[in-house]
C-alpha cells in the first residue's frame, strides 16, 4: 500500500488550495493521503524538520510520497509511483555535479560547513548532485535517510535559521550514505518561483497556463512568499474556480486530524 504525505502545521493561508488537490489526486490513483499537522520534534525548530515522521509512515506503508504543503496538483497527474523503481529515491535535480557554481550560496556555505563538522568521507561537496525535496517517493529502503537526530546535528542547523535547513540534510545524506537516486522528469516538481512581487500584487501571475501545458506540468511548486495570493491569481488567469470555490474546504476538527467536506 502506497501513501501521500505532507506537513501542514500552524495557520497556512494556501493549504486551502493546495491540499484538497493532493486528496483528489491520491483518490484517483488508489492511494491513502495523511497530514503531519503535529510536533514530534519541536527542539529541531522549523516544522520543516516534522519531515522525520517520515521513516513512521514507512512503518505501516510499501512507499511514501512526500510533498511539501504548497504543491497543486493539476488534474491530468499521472501516477508518478510508476514511473519511480522501488530501489531509487524519486526526486528531481536542481543541479547535477556542480552544486558549487550554482546561485544557492547558503547551500554552498552549509554544505561545506555540514561537511567539515561531520568529517564526511566525501568532501567534494561541488561535486553532489543537488535535490530539491519538495517531492520525495521513497520506499523500505529509504530509511536511513532520515536516522541521524543526534544532539550534534542539531545544534548545528540551530546555527542557521534559513529555510534550506532540511533540504540539506537530506541532499548531505544521500551523498554519505551512497543512496541511489532515481531522478524524476521537473513536470514533477514544476518551481513557480515568485520573481516580480509587484506583478503578483497587482495580479498578473508570473507562470502562465501555457508553460504549464507546454511543459505538462504535474505538479506546480509555489516557493517562496505570497503563496495564497499567487494561487488565486494563477486560477483567476486561467479561469479555473479555486479549490474553495469548487467546495473542496477542509475543516480541523481536531488537533491531530483534518476533515474533507
Amino acid at each position: 500500500m502506497n501513501v501521500i504525505v505532507t506537513i501542514c502545521i500552524g495557520d497556512l493561508g494556501y493549504a486551502k488550495h493546495t491540499l484538497s488537490s493532493i486528496k483528489r489526486y491520491a483518490d484517483r490513483i488508489g492511494c491513502d493521503f495523511k497530514i503531519i499537522d503535529h510536533r514530534k520534534y519541536p527542539t529541531w525548530g522549523s516544522p520543516k524538520w516534522e519531515i522525520f515522521q517520515i521513516t513512521d509512515f514507512l512503518d505501516k506503508y510499501d512507499r511514501v510520497l512526500y510533498l511539501d504543503a504548497d504543491i497543486l496538483i493539476t488534474e491530468e497527474a499521472p501516477d508518478i509511483f510508476e514511473e519511480v523503481d522501488t530501489d531509487g529515491l524519486g526526486c528531481v535535480l536542481e543541479e547535477t555535479g556542480k552544486v558549487a557554481n550554482t546561485d544557492h550560496r547558503y547551500v554552498n556555505h552549509i554544505l561545506r560547513y555540514f561537511y567539515t563538522e561531520r568529517g564526511a568521507i566525501n568532501p567534494n561537496y561541488d561535486a553532489v548532485d543537488y535535490l530539491n525535496s519538495g517531492v520525495l517517493l521513497l520506499s523500505q529502503c529509504h530509511r536511513d535517510l532520515f536516522q541521524d537526530k543526534s544532539e550534534k546535528t542539531r545544534k548545528f542547523f540551530n546555527k542557521y535559521k534559513d529555510f534550506l535547513q532540511d533540504q540539506t540534510y537530506i541532499n548531505y545524506n544521500v551523498d554519505t550514505r551512497n543512496i541511489k537516486l532515481h531522478p524524476i522528469s521537473r513536470r514533477y516538481n514544476f518551481l513557480v518561483r515568485p520573481q516580480n512581487l509587484c506583478k503578483w500584487i497587482e495580479g498578473y501571475p508570473m507562470v502562465s497556463h501555457n508553460i504549464v501545458l507546454q511543459n505538462d506540468v504535474a505538479f506546480l511548486h509555489f516557493v517562496g512568499p505570497l503563496k495564497e495570493i499567487r494561487l488565486e491569481s494563477y486560477f483567476k488567469t486561467i479561469g479555473w474556480p479555486s479549490e474553495v470555490d469548487r467546495g473542496h474546504t477542509l475543516v480541523d476538527i481536531d488537533s491531530e486530524r483534518w476533515k474533507y467536506v
